[in-house]
């Protein structure tokens, strides 16, 4: 098996034995461990079937497939986009030059010479003087015009790209995104906030007009909250420069001014610099651009109820591959068998064709409902308020749950996750702390290969109600590690910095409050496209605070809540005066 891309079989090796976990505790009933051990030597592939009930039985959701899969190279780089807003071109050169090795082999991938187009475009500041070739602009239309299969290759080309296009480029954009139907609307969002600001820039009225009545109902539209909130700052400021090209007065430059200056306030540093750049290419006035090209109708294909083997057929039209161009995980034959739905794919085979066609892996449903559980789970114990008031009726939600899936898989993980939930319970109810348990459950939260979506629930409820029994090093030097290794999980540092802030103005814990403040002081300007980073600036509030009450002067103190107050949506902001309340003479007058 060519497994020279994805050493996937490797990385559930490492998972398992930083579980503490055996072959034959994570192969099951249904899978042999000598079966699941040449997977994870990479000399053979796993079905969907199979694959879900190790990922139950190691407590894997699909968040950290996706994770896995956008750190390897022949993945187009998510981390294109975070890179364009903090305008560092020599990071995305060498994006440019990764990808180009990683498919090198494949001297006839049709996708080969755009993607490396749309990186470019990334690497070029917001002002440069550069206007997309017609071929190339022409060819990008062809690839958005399937909208509800948009993804990361489509989300840099809007971000990056739609810039440097043509009026017509700028409303075939807007016509591809109002087509978004269902989970897709995160693509809406972004496709809205960006048109709405380069309409305006490109002086497009009709678009401009059309895409601010979107964007408020995006922002005020309760069902879409989930998928917009991330992108409110976005939506805020373009309506804000709507306003100010409707009439240009004082009042309204300011309030533009004072939208970037606010996500600046509330982490987003790189975000907040790039559009004071494109603030300043509005505002010197830019040349008119207009090139007459055929926007097709957009294809309204869904692909949510598509078989595997169907989407990759769709996809490979789509993109433009034949089956011998297609055929890189597999011979010409199966790439046909696959799409005909009379063989099912392989997960390392399946992740490495999805990434040559450009597909995310929030297109790939291989992995089956069961795994829906563990999400029900996370759902139920997320939520902040858990960690202050976890009332009966949660409680015998998350244990329901926990039923479930235990009475669906036999899973060691599974009993882990029960026995945790019941202990984290206790501890909320007043009981004592029992040592020997926590020193296992924080021993597997602190290895950074075995941090995964799940634990992050784990370690908050376990470190909460005890303020984390001395465990606050632990869990800090986990989140150092997280940060020394490159790993693109800004979740796990967001959900678990406030627990640990909390702590230390709790316990008046100096010498910890400066040692997260030492941390977050290397987190303040982390990629972070849109709101992700607001919640360590929340966190070194605090902890300064603790410091030194005097740090958080009235100004600090009003400009973080005005900013919290204009550019966060409702359900994301934080009771301010409750938390500082608790430290002596850091809530202003």
């Amino acid at each position: 098996m060519d497994n020279d891309i994805y050493h996937l079989g490797a990385w559930f090796r490492q998972v398992r034995k930083d579980r503490g976990y055996t072959l034959t505790q994570v192969a099951g009933k249904n899978f042999s461990p000598a079966a699941l051990s040449r997977f994870e030597r990479g000399e053979t592939d796993i079905r969907g079937d199979h694959l879900t009930a190790i990922m139950l039985n190691l407590g894997i959701v699909g968040a950290d497939l996706a994770n896995y899969q956008r750190m390897n190279p022949y993945t187009f780089p998510r981390d294109a986009i975070d890179a364009m807003f903090a305008m560092d071109a020599d990071t995305l050169q060498q994006m440019r030059a990764d990808y180009a090795v990683a498919h090198a082999k494949e001297e006839h991938n049709p996708l080969l010479p755009i993607v490396d187009e749309v990186l470019a475009m990334c690497a070029l500041a917001p002002d440069a003087d550069f206007r997309m070739p017609a071929a190339t602009e022409q060819r990008l239309i062809e690839l958005l015009a399937y909208p509800n299969t948009w993804g990361t290759f489509e989300y840099a080309v809007i971000t990056g790209c739609l810039r440097f296009g043509s009026v017509d480029f700028i409303r075939a954009v807007w016509q591809y995104a109002q087509a978004i139907v269902g989970p897709n609307v995160l693509y809406k969002a972004i496709a809205t906030a960006w048109v709405l600001i380069y309409a305006n820039v490109r002086d497009v009225p009709d678009v401009a007009a059309a895409s601010a009545v979107v964007a408020q109902d995006l922002m005020q539209d309760d069902e879409k909250t989930y998928y917009t909130a991330e992108n409110y700052p976005l939506l805020k400021f373009g309506l804000l420069v709507y306003e100010w090209n409707k009439k240009q007065t004082r009042a309204r430059e300011a309030k533009v001014k004072a939208a970037i200056d606010g996500i600046r306030l509330l982490g987003s540093i790189r975000l907040s610099a790039y559009l004071a750049t494109v603030w300043r290419l509005f505002t010197n006035g830019t040349t008119g651009w207009r090139q007459q090209l055929h926007v097709p109708d957009p294809n309204l294909i869904s692909v949510n109820d598509m078989s595997e083997g169907k989407k990759i057929a769709l996809f490979r039209r789509i993109r433009g591959f034949s089956l011998n161009q297609a055929a890189v995980a597999w011979s010409k034959s199966s790439q046909l068998r696959v799409e005909n739905e009379n063989v099912t794919p392989g997960i390392t085979n399946l992740m490495r064709s999805s990434a040559l066609l450009l597909m995310d892996y929030s297109n790939i449903s291989i992995i089956n409902s069961d795994i829906n559980l563990l999400y029900d789970y996370m759902d139920e114990i997320h939520d902040f308020a858990l960690r202050f008031a976890l009332i009966n009726e949660r409680v015998n939600r998350v244990r329901t749950i926990l039923e479930r899936l235990a009475d669906k898989i036999t899973s060691p993980f599974i009993d882990d996750l029960r026995d945790e939930f019941e202990y984290a319970v206790s501890l909320l109810a007043g009981n004592a702390v029992n040592t020997a348990l926590e020193n296992r459950y924080y021993k597997r939260i602190c290895k950074i290969n075995a941090i995964h979506t799940i634990d992050v629930n784990v370690a908050v409820i376990l470190y909460e109600p005890n303020h984390g029994s001395g465990r606050f090093p632990l869990i800090l030097d986990a989140l150092q590690r997280i940060d020394a290794a490159g790993y693109t999980k800004m979740y796990m540092i967001n959900q678990l910095v406030i627990p640990l802030a909390d702590s230390v103005v709790h316990t008046h814990d100096l010498t910890n409050g400066q040692r997260l403040v030492d941390f977050l002081a290397k987190l303040t300007d982390l990629p972070s496209p849109t709101m992700g980073n607001r919640t360590l600036m929340l966190a070194k509030l605090m902890a300064d605070a603790l410091l030194d009450p005097t740090r958080l002067t009235t100004q600090q103190y009003a400009e973080y809540l005005r900013a919290d107050a204009k550019y966060t949506m409702p359900l994301q902001r934080v009771n301010m005066p409750g938390v500082f309340s608790l430290i002596p003479g850091a809530l202003p007058e």
